[in-house]
């Protein structure tokens, strides 16, 4: 399966997928992806059960993923709804998004691609 496949299987999981989770308060976690220390923050349901919806939500280009807690409104939606927010943090707060340079100027080699889906699969 191609890299764009991937990418849009991916989304797929992403908007209509269910994970299994454990209960916890919301936290940042890491993963190792390709010796590449990653980091995300994800808020579990407080009456998690063994399949929940998931939502990830992107930061945009030069924000961090903190933004997605501390000015958004989906903690309270995912707190309101019941269902698991990650959001997780781009490599110098830019996506590995097929642009050939990202919005601070920097060309972008990260595996973002492997990043999310270890991320979903380890949640």
């Amino acid at each position: 399966m191609g890299r764009a496949s991937r990418f849009v299987v991916l989304l797929l999981l992403v908007a209509f997928g269910a994970v299994t989770v454990a209960r916890a308060d919301a936290v940042r976690r890491t993963l190792n992806v390709g010796g590449i220390e990653r980091e995300y923050l994800v808020q579990l349901p407080a009456q998690a059960t063994s399949l929940q919806p998931l939502l990830v939500v992107l930061h945009g280009g030069t924000r961090p993923a903190t933004d997605i807690f501390a000015r958004g409104a989906w903690t309270g939606v995912a707190t309101r709804e019941g269902f698991i927010l990650v959001a997780p943090q781009g490599i110098d707060n830019q996506w590995n998004d097929g642009r050939k340079q990202t919005i601070s100027g920097k060309v972008s080699t990260a595996d973002d691609v492997a990043f999310l889906e270890a991320m979903i699969t380890e949640l």
